[in-house]
């Protein structure tokens, strides 16, 4: 037999382009040899323009998926009563439920993540239908749509918001800052600043539903004691203390043990000896002459208002302040704005902490640098075993500023696209 060494026509085709495009592969690699200054300004140029690019790129954490989820809290005005709460609350519902989009429906009334627990607070949970159902609603559609809803009840203040990009870290998507007063006795002061914090971040184009936790409004009843007349009537502040905190809450004064077991004693007035303000001027104090002592004659009673709940942050009296970005905004930008106005107002003895996802948002963006240079290490490494040589491994290294010049402007580019954790990874 003969064998046909006919070549292949499609074969043929591509030894020639192959031969071809080494040959001008070798043209090119020897004039870049002979002019090698020029290529080496091009190098380095690329290179210089990929970490430009790289710096002025968004950056955000992790970005939010649509989960199928939207929350949102609502206040209403300080010392209003949960029939009053419960009422809005249906009144919103009914509204909502009326969006093609959303399914159910869930509502805690008493209590947001927001604020804590007020009868004026209330929280909501939006189910929204599957994706094939929801007519071309996406999250942000839908999250402008409850805007709406929510913008025309007069007596509310809201925020809505996405949960979380990371489950339980975090009440919620956005930005969350806590102010701090270092000097632990600067109460007013406190909450004067992150009022104006709040009411000039509302103004910035970067930022959305800017708000604080803080209330220095709540209705309260205010025992003002007369030193004076205590120290005359030889009563101790301690023991006048000591007697309110028993009769008008509770003590533990003592245990006993039964069956085994052992059981506290605790002391407190009947809950009819302390339904009203009234019932106070029938408290008595034992002097340290052993008289019983009227608290009406001792103290009086104003009404007031003040912070329904003084909150700490590692162990410095702080206020929450929480917000999200503004559409075309990535939550690295809206950070930024936030520090830049924080660091314009704060006075001495003040400070601030990112909390939840801003915290470990703004540990990772100072780690990713640190992370690359350790990838380049171990990939060199890797490539120095497997070629068995230390300078061979250089060579093959020389195209990690093309690659990152390359990604960054693809990157840059798409406007939509920012730096996230997951873009970091992959680079």
């Amino acid at each position: 037999m003969v064998k046909d060494n006919k070549k292949n026509l499609i074969f043929t085709f591509f030894n020639n382009l192959l031969n071809r495009l080494t040959h001008h592969y070798g043209l090119i690699v020897s004039r870049t040899f002979i002019r090698s200054g020029r290529s080496l300004l091009l190098f380095f140029s690329i290179f210089a323009i990929g970490i430009y690019l790289f710096g002025r790129l968004p950056v955000d954490f992790i970005p939010l998926e649509d989960t199928g989820i939207i929350n949102a809290d609502i206040q209403l005005q300080s010392g209003t009563a949960v029939p009053v709460t419960d009422l809005v609350t249906k009144r919103i519902e009914a509204e909502v439920l009326k969006h093609p989009a959303i399914k159910h429906t869930l509502t805690l009334v008493g209590e947001n993540v927001s604020s804590g627990s007020g009868e004026e607070n209330a929280s909501f949970q939006f189910i929204l239908k599957p994706w094939d159902e929801r007519n071309g609603h996406d999250i942000p559609s839908i999250m402008n749509d409850l805007d709406k809803v929510f913008s025309i009840q007069p007596e509310i203040t809201y925020r809505i918001s996405q949960p979380p990009a990371i489950a339980g870290m975090g009440d919620s998507s956005g930005f969350t800052l806590e102010l701090q007063d270092r000097t632990g006795s600067n109460r007013k002061t406190l909450e004067e600043i992150a009022f104006q914090i709040v009411n000039k971040a509302k103004a910035l184009p970067q930022l959305a539903a800017v708000s604080t936790t803080l209330q220095t409004t709540v209705p309260m009843l205010q025992l003002i004691v007369d030193k004076e007349m205590a120290k005359t009537l030889n009563v101790s502040l301690s023991d006048l203390n000591t007697m309110l905190k028993q009769l008008t809450g509770s003590a533990t004064v003592s245990d006993f043990n039964l069956y085994g077991r052992t059981y506290k004693v605790k002391i407190q007035a009947d809950s009819n000896f302390r339904r009203h303000s009234a019932d106070l001027n029938k408290f008595y104090v034992r002097s340290q002459n052993g008289d019983l002592i009227p608290l009406s004659i001792l103290a009086k009673i104003e009404y007031g208002y003040g912070p329904g709940m003084i909150t700490r942050h590692n162990l410095f009296s702080s206020a929450n302040i929480s917000g999200s970005a503004a559409q075309g905004y990535s939550s690295g930008q809206a950070m930024d704005a936030v520090e830049k106005l924080v660091n314009e107002l704060l006075p001495e003895d003040f400070s601030y902490e990112w909390t939840g996802m801003s915290y470990q948002g703004k540990k990772a963006g100072g780690q990713a640098g640190f992370a690359m240079l350790l990838a380049i290490v171990f990939v060199y490494l890797f490539l120095a075993a497997l070629y068995e040589s230390w300078s061979i491994p250089m060579s093959v290294l020389t195209i990690i500023p093309i690659a990152l010049a390359g990604s960054v402007l693809t990157v840059y580019c798409l406007s939509p696209l920012v730096k996230t954790m997951h873009f970091s990874a992959r680079l």
